[in-house]
């Protein structure tokens, strides 16, 4: 849809980045030429052109709203691209070869936007930290060395501010839930060489 004031854009930078690289495809494709820029209905001499579509939208017009902040979400911006595709089936006649343009574009793009869902969720769960990882972290941190224990506060510090407060009665107080997964993992795995670098106690055999 098109908004005639400016709106602020809660869409995150990934979701920004998701949407255009849904664009470039689309504007990659074969079929994509008669939508890139407004319909010239003045110089096609299509008269009734603003009669029969209210909402005029093109991917020119949706990619600088995309990275202008006009839309709230992913679905705001699929919606204006929908737009383009039942415009141009609005106007033209069915099985003509433009119509036929538009049924491809809306399939292709349709199915490249679910792939690109399906990557982005996939990315996602494998940034996720286990309850077992945290678990383990904390059994870790436990056996470190103040050293390395200020080191990783440091860590944290610098690169997830958020997950980390003021120690209280001499606890170190790391919010294992805030920390993204590069940091925990850089963390985990210095706790962890500590660990395996210190000297393992060899036990003593009495004699009989």
């Amino acid at each position: 849809m098109v908004d005639k004031g400016k709106t602020k854009s809660s869409l995150n930078q990934s979701s920004i980045s998701l949407g255009l690289d849904l664009m470039r495809y689309l504007e990659a494709l074969p079929e994509s030429y008669p939508f890139l820029e407004p319909v010239d209905y003045v110089g096609l001499q299509l008269t009734n052109y603003p009669l029969i579509i209210k909402q005029p939208m093109d991917l020119s017009t949706a990619r600088r709203k995309l990275i202008t902040g006009k839309y709230s979400s992913l679905e705001d911006y699929i919606s204006d691209l929908n737009l383009i595709w039942a415009n141009c089936k609005t106007y033209n006649l069915e099985g003509s070869d433009i119509y036929v343009m538009a049924q491809k574009m809306e399939s292709s793009m349709h199915h490249y936007y679910k792939k690109l869902l399906n990557k982005q969720q996939e990315h996602s769960q494998s940034n996720t930290v286990s309850f077992a990882e945290k678990v383990e972290f904390a059994e870790r941190v436990r056996k470190v060395a103040p050293s390395v224990l200020k080191e990783i506060v440091e860590i944290v510090q610098k690169q997830c501010s958020n997950a980390y407060s003021e120690p209280r009665e001499d606890k170190l107080q790391i919010k294992v839930d805030l920390l993204d997964k590069n940091t925990f993992t850089r963390i985990s795995e210095l706790a962890e060489n500590y660990i395996a670098s210190r000297p393992k106690k060899i036990r003593k055999v009495s004699k009989a």
